[in-house]
């Protein structure tokens, strides 16, 4: 263990701190060479006396004193980890009475090898001293009575630098391995180093020199598994470095797996994955022997497939971890690699053949191939190994032992049109008709002569009385049938005044019919001409057009009759009678108006009349009219002529006859 010494000093170095002071001197002539006369140590601090010899005449002029700190009480050379600051430095007047003031100099020198340079005049405080090296002190004084100097070389060191430590150990190792550590400190140099294995520091080592300041020893190591040991180095001036080092005995081989299975079709790719202890150094080769093919080192293997038919196979295999371990023994494992067929499928326009282009097809397996035309296209056939298999839409080959081919070739649909015929016209073209898909299809609707189209359906829907229609961009089937209908023409009648034509107004007449029109004036009048299509066609009161074959036009014209004025007589054969007996009235119409009647109205008051019975004409122009049954009172009788086209109405006086 590091002695307490050792401690102690690195403790007291945390809180070093370097000054000088200059007490007092005084110099005689002969007083040319101080020497180190003592050294008191103090608590972090140290004071070297510096006196002077005696002069000629036995005179000591007194002591030249300065002290650092904290430098080793034993007045040897010492070591400081840090810089040197020089907080207070004072020369007070060596005059010793004579009133002559005396100055002092102090200088600190970094000795490089062996030589003295860079030295350093103290001119008053702070002063700090912080480069690496060894430092001499040189004292200088002047007085009246001549120079003063004093030196100490070597006086002290600064080393701030921390000790390197290496090590040869390796991260993995096949044995338990002796470790050798090596510590160099080019300043101080080593002090001395604690080892430890595990978490504690528990071995401690002096010095062993290999170079000067260097250190080295050799650790020996037991066990697999992994192991871990520190360090701590101390210099000479209280400088600690500290670190740790872990390597790993790994003493067992990898193992190594493999994806193959026990069947491939087609060419087979398998990877082998070699896998170390946990810990352990790490896989580094992996070998294999494919049947009594030589060995390859790699992880995929890769094994073609037979032109036709199987091939079993042994694939062995092994690996290796970095420090050495060979896995043993080593694997086998036995496939078979089966033969695979193409199956080439040729596309065809409007239309696909899937799967496309060229598929795969284990040895003995089955594989179904779809044949699928574009809408408005249909398979037209169906090639397999240049043989046709029909128009079909699947086709599967059986237990695949070969290479094949499959192609197709697809036709536009077509649709048929058909038109349905009727009496008395045409649809053409006629029946059915097949169009293909997208195209037009034109059809006339040809009415025979005196005939014309009454309707047109399509597809069951009307489309009106069309003569022609157009499928446009047929894509389905359809159906157009006709109607017709014999044509018909109209004759107009058109009316006058004072008479009528009928029928009236505009009657459709069908082609070669015949239509007969009626030509009647109103009471008084006469039908004065008639005209047909504009031409006169008599006076007539009816006209037939026959065999229709055109539109006509009928009118007429009427005249007010002139009529022949007409007069009516009433008589009675008596004017008074019993009741329960009879009396007859009798009269004439002039002009003669036979086989005509007269009305014979009797009065009921108050200026109103009733018919009361009638009478007809004789040749004569007489008439006469028993009346019977009549109750007691006063009758009143009159006679009336309603005349005729030509001749006037005229009305009889009264006549009175009395029921007693």
């Amino acid at each position: 263990m590091r002695s307490n010494k050792v401690r102690a000093l690195v403790v007291a170095l945390a809180a070093s701190a370097f000054a000088l002071v200059v007490a007092s001197s005084a110099f005689g002539v002969s007083d040319l060479n101080p020497t180190v006369r003592s050294i008191v140590a103090g608590d972090n601090s140290l004071t070297i006396a510096v006196t002077t010899a005696p002069g000629e005449n036995g005179i000591i002029h007194g002591n030249f004193n300065y002290w650092t700190s904290p430098i080793d009480p034993s007045g040897t050379f010492q070591w400081f980890n840090k810089s040197v600051e020089i907080t207070d430095f004072a020369f007070p007047d060596l005059g010793a009475g004579n009133g002559v003031p005396v100055f002092q100099t102090a200088t600190f020198g970094r000795n490089i090898g062996a030589g003295y340079s860079a030295p350093a005049a103290l001119s008053g405080p702070p002063f700090s001293l912080s480069n690496d090296g060894v430092y001499s002190i040189v004292a200088t004084g002047t007085g009246t009575l001549g120079d003063a100097r004093g030196e100490i070389t070597p006086a002290f060191g600064i080393d701030q630098t921390k000790p390197v430590v290496t090590t040869n150990a390796l991260p993995f190792y096949a044995a338990a391995p002796t470790v050798t550590l090596i510590a160099t400190d080019a300043a101080s140099g080593i002090e001395n180093v604690i080892v430890g294995v595990g978490t504690a520091l528990d071995v401690s080592y002096e010095p062993r020199l290999t170079d000067p300041g260097n250190f080295s020893v050799d650790i020996p190591f037991l066990g697999s598994g992994m192991h871990t040991f520190s360090w701590t180095a101390f210099d000479n001036a209280g400088n600690v470095s500290n670190g740790s080092a872990t390597f790993t005995v790994d003493n067992t081989a990898p193992t190594t797996t493999s994806d193959a299975v026990a069947i491939y079709n087609g060419a087979a790719v398998i990877h082998l994955t070699g896998t170390d202890n946990a810990g352990g150094s790490g896989v580094a080769h992996t070998y294999y022997i494919l049947d009594a093919a030589p060995q390859v080192e790699g992880t995929t293997v890769n094994v073609p497939a037979p032109v036709n038919g199987s091939t079993p196979h042994t694939l062995e295999f092994w690996s290796v971890d970095a420090v050495g371990n060979i896995e043993t023994p080593h694997v086998t494992t036995s496939f078979t690699v089966n033969s695979q067929h193409t199956i080439t499928a040729t596309q065809a326009a409007h239309g696909s053949v899937t799967p496309a282009g060229s598929a795969t097809v284990n040895l003995g397996a089955n594989a179904t191939y779809a044949i699928t035309p574009d809408a408005g296209y249909h398979v037209a056939s169906v090639l397999v190994d240049g043989v046709s298999v029909g128009a079909v839409t699947s086709y599967t080959f059986l237990n695949v032992t070969a290479a094949h081919t499959i192609s197709a070739t697809f036709a536009v649909n077509t649709y048929a049109i058909t038109a349905t015929q009727a009496a008395h016209g045409s649809v053409t073209p006629a029946g059915a008709a097949m169009v293909n898909l997208g195209a037009n299809a034109i059809y006339a609707i040809t009415p025979d002569a005196g005939y014309h189209v009454a309707g047109v359906l399509v597809d069951g829907v009307s489309v009106g009385a069309v003569t022609s229609y157009t499928f446009l961009n047929v894509t389905a089937a359809h159906t157009i049938s006709a109607t017709f209908a014999v044509n018909t023409y109209t004759i107009t009648a058109m009316q006058a005044a004072h008479g009528s034509v009928t029928p009236t107004g505009a009657a459709m007449v069908n082609l070669g019919a015949n239509a007969t029109y009626a030509i009647t004036p109103d009471t008084g009048y006469h039908v004065a001409s008639v005209l047909v299509d504009g031409v006169s066609v008599g006076a007539v009161t009816s006209y037939m057009f026959p065999n229709v074959a055109a539109d006509h036009t009928i009118s007429a014209t009427f005249a007010v009759n002139v009529k022949t004025v007409s007069r009516t007589s009433i008589n009675t054969s008596a004017t008074s009678i019993r009741y329960g007996r009879t009396v007859r009235l009798f009269g004439f119409v002039v002009p003669n108006a036979h086989g005509q009647r007269v009305t014979i109205q009797r009065y009921l008051g108050a200026g109103r009349w009733a018919n009361f019975t009638t009478a007809t004409l004789l040749s004569n122009s007489s008439y006469t009219r028993t009346i019977s049954k009549m109750r007691r009172g006063n009758w009143y009788f009159r006679t009336v002529y309603s005349g005729t086209s030509t001749v006037a109405a005229s009305t009889s006086r009264y006549v009175k006859v009395v029921v007693r």
